[in-house]
């Protein structure tokens, strides 16, 4: 499922990028611009693309962090408040209920 998944989301984006240099490849022509602004027009979509990328790479690593933060401080708030026999089968690794 997981490979399927992943196969989808490449293609997808292969196609993004033939669809972004297509376009850019049809702007040169109307405009009838030299052949090489078309490579740079395509270098520039594929950077401003990685940028968004990047962003959206570093937001979601910013929201895992947070959320296992979260999660260390509710365990820590949860061995707190057992009592003796309860703190040594938690940390056996029983789960609490």
């Amino acid at each position: 499922m997981k490979k399927k998944v992943q196969q989808i989301v490449m293609m997808f984006f292969i196609s993004v990028v033939i669809l972004v240099g297509l376009l850019i490849y049809g702007i040169v022509l109307i405009f009838s611009w030299p052949w090489w602004a078309w490579w740079v027009g395509l270098f520039l979509a594929l950077l401003l693309m990685g940028l968004g990328v990047g962003g959206f790479l570093i937001w979601n690593r910013r929201k895992e962090q947070n959320f296992f933060n979260e999660m260390s401080e509710q365990y820590i708030a949860t061995a707190k408040a057992l009592s003796t026999k309860e703190k040594s089968d938690f940390k056996d690794g029983d789960r609490l209920r």
